[in-house]
Parts: structure tokens; C-alpha cells; sequence
């Protein structure tokens, strides 16, 4: 099931008038240039920080199939797709990108289990509205259970930072649901998964090196991963 066709079923997010669909360029993927195209799911037509994010696909112009990576991250990056040449990627999913493409998959859907966009996590909760939380839990859960998971995997990249337990919710959805189809690029010696933000840039260019994801047999509610 396609974004769109989660949205359509779920009547809340049209009567909120949630659409945002843009064109994304991007000059700089895997040293190299490529066109990325993409849309962001937002509560504003207009979004900026510390308005909300449901979803941000994006995908890879060179690469034409119907594989998929999925992952759940904390807060929104400051990541705005725009029709002109003021689109920004921040490093996060920058990284994210680049690993798909390594494994030859067009499509990256990043979810986030708090919606407000903001670099700062602790400024994201100070603004973090409880209506639209509860927006954002159904529409991941939803998306979760619903997608088309034939071709698609889940990548565990929310890291070692366990200060905010917001993950947790979503375990037991991850491991029924995908089941043989949840990995991560690189794990940490506390067995989290590793996150992609530029600060591990390095476990990221060894990853991009040999592009082999780590198989994942559960995630515990601890978040750290059996493998």
C-alpha cells in the first residue's frame, strides 16, 4: 500500500489537509550527480520548524523499481523538499539515501515516532502537541501494517540515545510485520542499531565500501537487537 492509498484510508489526515507534494534535486549523492524526487507529509502548506511531519518519501531518478526502504527515526530533520533550488537534505537522510542507492533501492520512506521538525530533540518535545502525536502514531502504525511488503525492508537506525523511549511502542509492530526483513548498516557495541547521522560518517563509508545490510532476528524493548 503507497502512501497516498494510506492517507485515502485514513479519512483524519485528508480532513487535516495533510498533502505536500514537491519535486526534490540533489547534486551530491554517493559523490556523484542525481535527480531525487520526493514528497513530504506535512500539517502545513508551508512547513518550517516546529510544524509537524508524518512521512517523507523520496526516491532515486536512476533507479527504477518498486524495492523500498523503510525506517523509523525520532524527529524530523530539517529536511524541506521544495519546487526550486532551495530544497535541503540534511546529513541524516543524506546517509539514509546513500545507502539505498548502494543497495539498489529506489524508494525511502522515513517515518518518525515525534512529528515536530526540529534538529534539537529537546526543542521538538517542548513543542510537541498531543492531537498531533496521536496523529502521527496512527499514521505509523498504519503504515507499518499496511505497506506492500513484498519489496520492502525496515531499517533499525534509531541509535544508542535511549533518553526518550519513544520507540518502544512500535517493537512489537516491527517484529510481526517484518519479519526476515528488518536490518541495520552498522551495530553499536551496546547492540542498538547505528544511527545514520553524520557524526558516523565513518561506520557509514564502511558500509558504502561493502554495501551488506546486518539481518536482525528481533528488536527487544530495550531497543537493542538480537542479530
Amino acid at each position: 500500500m503507497s502512501v497516498k492509498e494510506l492517507l485515502d484510508m485514513t479519512t483524519i489526515f485528508i480532513r487535516e489537509k495533510v498533502y505536500w507534494r514537491v519535486v526534490v534535486k540533489d547534486k551530491n549523492i554517493v559523490g556523484s550527480e542525481n535527480n531525487i524526487w520526493g514528497f513530504g507529509i506535512y500539517d502545513s502548506p508551508n512547513p518550517d520548524v516546529n510544524d509537524n511531519r508524518y512521512c517523507l518519501e523520496l526516491n532515486h531518478c536512476g533507479i527504477d523499481n518498486d524495492k523500498t526502504l523503510i525506517t523509523l527515526l525520532m524527529n524530523p530533520s530539517e529536511t524541506f523538499p521544495c519546487e526550486n533550488d532551495n530544497s535541503n537534505i540534511d546529513d541524516t537522510i543524506l546517509n539514509v539515501m546513500k545507502i539505498a542507492k548502494a543497495l539498489g533501492i529506489m524508494s525511502v520512506v522515513v517515518l518518525n515516532t515525534i512529528p515536530v521538525i526540529n534538529s534539537k530533540k529537546e526543542l521538538a518535545l517542548n513543542n510537541l502537541d498531543k492531537q498531533k502525536q496521536r496523529y502521527n502514531e496512527m499514521f505509523v502504525n498504519g503504515f507499518l501494517k499496511h505497506c506492500d511488503k513484498e519489496n520492502t525492508i525496515f531499517l533499525a537506525a534509531w541509535g544508542s540515545d535511549k533518553s526518550i523511549n519513544s520507540f518502544n511502542k512500535y517493537c512489537q509492530t516491527i517484529n510481526t510485520y517484518f519479519k526476515d526483513k528488518i536490518y541495520a548498516f552498522s551495530i553499536n557495541k551496546d547492540m542498538t542499531p547505528t544511527h545514520p547521522s553524520g557524526f558516523n560518517n565513518a561506520q557509514i563509508n564502511t558500509f558504502l565500501e561493502k554495501p551488506k545490510l546486518i539481518p536482525i532476528k528481533q528488536i527487544n524493548d530495550d531497543l537493542t537487537v538480537i542479530i
